[in-house]
């Protein structure tokens, strides 16, 4: 065997463990944003990823991963709100059922009317996102810890 294809070879076996590490922290980075929108404590992460230092900082950190976690984590859209029939796309539910969660009062809503004709019936509804968002992980960690943390059993944790 020449020197050239032992080389090769060699770049060959180099190529593959390098794409296998980068396809193992991408997986481990995939795994750790899934946690941390789930509400998983930073620690928590932090052991069952084996990564000590990569996401040490996710609240408060400008660092690229925080930010791509954060942005998956919080939805964002260009606009606070967005219209009924948006919002039951969001949430996989029908167009009537939104309404009728809105015509019982179970979502933040905002009328959208021409200011100039106030008792005009035309008019549009949008759901706002941001205050849906907050009640939704508010209910979420009310929930008593033994259930609110009993998927992770499937995990292992």
């Amino acid at each position: 065997m020449t020197i050239a294809e032992q080389l090769e070879a060699k770049g060959r076996e180099k190529g593959k463990h390098e794409g296998y590490q980068l396809g193992r922290q991408d997986a481990i980075r995939q795994l750790a944003k899934q946690l941390f929108a789930n509400g998983v404590d930073r620690q928590i992460i932090k052991t069952s990823t084996g990564s000590g230092t990569v996401y040490s900082g996710l609240e408060g950190s400008e660092t690229h991963e925080a930010r791509m976690i954060k942005s998956d984590y919080t939805g964002q859209y260009p606009v606070d709100a967005v219209t009924i029939e948006k919002f039951a796309e969001l949430i996989g539910k029908t167009d009537e059922a939104v309404r009728l969660m809105i015509k019982r009062e179970k979502l933040p809503v905002v009328d959208f009317q021409d200011p100039n004709k106030p008792n005009s019936r035309v008019s549009e509804t949008w759901i706002y996102l941001a205050e849906f968002n907050r009640i939704v992980r508010e209910a979420y960690f009310n929930r008593p810890a033994e259930e609110r943390d009993a998927w992770l059993k499937w995990l292992g944790l």
